[in-house]
């Protein structure tokens, strides 16, 4: 999944990309089939985030021309894909305006040379807040946050979070289709009045 996802920004160039993957992706460590001279295995934490990340760094550099096209460096270098700058978060997307606790890992990119964006501050005060995330050098990925102290992050917003009562609020269940859930527009538009929908105007659709 992953190299599929870097093949589209290798083949497309992007100026712009947002790679998104669930929060085990944190987790998903690289384990190597050799072993140490001790008959140790080894195991690289962290090892996808970081080989996406080094792979779109590396996307167009000497390494890889060197690598994928020995031959035809000099000819072929202006076609081939530019470096990317990349950074990631790991958000929670109740933050966003979804009614569900959902936390995503979100690289975000931009070719060299151009401004790469900072993460957009949460707008929604979720319940469950941002989660701060152990790095294996012991460093620390702080979550995006309104916070204006770097040492301490907090989950408050202007507005409140979304529910599944305010996302699901326009739905209503028909007469005849207590099953088939159609939205109050479908409803009005085979409906003969236009007002509001009050039960007389629904029992008539």
């Amino acid at each position: 999944m992953s190299c599929n996802m870097m093949s589209y920004v290798e083949i497309y160039q992007p100026s712009y990309f947002l790679l998104e993957n669930v929060a085990g992706f944190l987790e998903h460590h690289i384990v190597s089939r050799s072993t140490t001279s001790s008959g140790n295995v080894v195991t690289i934490k962290f090892g996808m985030v970081k080989f996406v990340a080094r792979a779109l760094i590396a996307l167009g550099s000497e390494f890889f021309i060197q690598i994928f096209s020995p031959i035809f460096i000099l000819p072929f270098f202006s076609f081939l894909p530019q470096r990317y700058q990349v950074r990631y978060r790991l958000l929670q997307a109740g933050q966003y305006g979804v009614p569900q606790s959902r936390s995503r890992v979100i690289f975000w990119g931009a070719k060299r040379g151009l401004i790469l964006p900072d993460f957009p501050i949460p707008v929604y005060a979720f319940p469950r807040g941002p989660t701060r995330v152990t790095l294996p050098t012991e460093g620390k990925l702080e979550p995006v946050t309104r916070s204006k102290n770097p040492e301490e992050f907090h989950h408050f917003a202007p507005l409140k979070a979304i529910t599944v009562d305010d996302a699901a609020s326009d739905l209503v269940c028909t007469k005849t289709h207590p099953t088939e859930w159609l939205t109050k527009s479908l409803i009005l538009s085979r409906c003969p009045l236009n007002g509001s929908l009050s039960s007389t105007s629904f029992n008539s659709c």
